[in-house]
């Protein structure tokens, strides 16, 4: 199907980003290191879209973001559906090996046998 909101978007599309991490042993020798950085994430509790665990930050991906990659996911679909058609209707074989594999992969349609890249 046709990705049509940000839950049809794949999970590596819409997950967190890590903003900060530190490794504390690392910089627990540091004069002040650990503090400073207590202090950072003190900062960034309470902030809509950003989540502190421990020495770890993330933050949700924005709307615009999760935009971009709908459209993107959607001129990739669409690309896929014209090949499939020109295809079907004329075994005229697509420019895009790929976004025609992603295209078949999504839709549950096996490749023709005589493709370079199959589903």
């Amino acid at each position: 199907m046709r990705p049509e909101n940000h839950s049809d978007l794949p999970s590596y599309q819409t997950e967190s980003v890590e903003v900060a991490s530190v490794d504390l042993d690392l910089v627990a020798g540091v004069p002040g290191a650990v503090a400073a950085y207590g202090a950072f994430l003190d900062t960034l509790h309470g902030v809509p879209g950003i989540t502190v665990k421990r020495n770890r930050v993330t933050a949700d991906r924005t709307d615009s973001e999760l935009d971009g990659f709908l459209r993107s996911e959607q001129r990739a679909w669409d690309t896929g559906r014209e090949a499939y058609e020109k295809w079907i209707d004329g075994g005229i074989a697509p420019s895009s090996q790929y976004v025609w594999a992603a295209y078949l992969r999504a839709e549950g349609i096996s490749a023709p046998a005589d493709m370079e890249y199959s589903a």
